[in-house]
């Protein structure tokens, strides 16, 4: 079946945009604007996270006590050859299930962006606890979305980003990250605060609600968390763009 083409990513107020990598990260080129914007993901890399650290560890270790029990009771010794090629097909393991996360979230965001458009997306086992659990916090919320993958930046600071939604609630309007991850963190308040930020600076508006909104991905679970007052967790984002710039600029 033919697919339209993507339309091109734009800014909140209509600049088109385009991704480049840089030896630092990530970064946005802006129309109208000659300097690259470093993403927000990319300035909260700089942050230590150790969270992802334990499923480092964790991931490493389970994969290679499955390697040891599947050799116990072998004829076969457990030798330097055999050590080094556990070792390696650990590391592949790991990489691998790394890269399965970010494609499950990936879809996810495609899924969810397609359901706020008003589409029927094909849903399928893996996609079946992530399209329940938005389905069940859509129904909780009055919420009208106004935007979608949207990028916005701030001239002043420096930084873009993109939204996965904008969208006015009964107190005026928020910004929305959807998350897939097994928890939330304090860098996932810390970039929806460097989020609504750089709307207000382009709107020429007061900072709006952020919104993170963890949904289940092997069952049917919802974790909100609300940032009524953007301003503590954005300072704490400044604080890590300061450090990011100092590393590599």
């Amino acid at each position: 079946m033919h697919q339209p083409p993507e339309s091109p990513l734009k800014t909140v107020d209509n600049r088109l945009v385009s991704l480049e990598t840089t030896k630092h990260g990530r970064a946005y080129k802006i129309e109208g604007y000659t300097q690259l914007f470093p993403s927000v993901t990319t300035i909260l890399d700089v942050i230590s996270k150790p969270g992802l650290l334990r499923w480092t560890q964790n991931t490493a270790f389970s994969n290679m006590k499955k390697a040891l029990e599947n050799q116990s009771g072998s004829t076969h010794n457990i030798s330097p050859d055999w050590i080094k090629q556990t070792m390696s097909d650990v590391k592949q393991r790991y990489t691998h299930e790394r890269e399965e996360a970010a494609i499950l979230g990936t879809r996810a965001h495609k899924v969810i962006e397609e359901l706020l458009a008003g589409a029927s997306p094909e849903i399928d086992d893996e996609m079946r606890p992530i399209y329940e659990s938005f389905s069940q916090w859509k129904a909780s919320v009055e919420l009208e979305i106004t935007n979608t993958e949207v990028v916005v930046y701030s001239p002043y600071y420096g930084y873009a980003g993109t939204i996965d939604a904008i969208g006015t609630a009964s107190n005026g309007q928020v910004v929305i990250d959807w998350k897939t991850g097994n928890a939330l963190y304090p860098e996932h308040s810390f970039q929806v605060a460097a989020y609504a930020q750089a709307l207000a600076e382009i709107t020429e508006s007061t900072a709006p609600e952020a919104w993170v909104i963890r949904l289940g991905k092997r069952k049917v679970e919802v974790e909100p968390r609300i940032l009524h007052d953007v301003d503590k967790p954005f300072q704490s984002f400044r604080a890590a763009l300061y450090l990011w710039r100092s590393l590599h600029i």
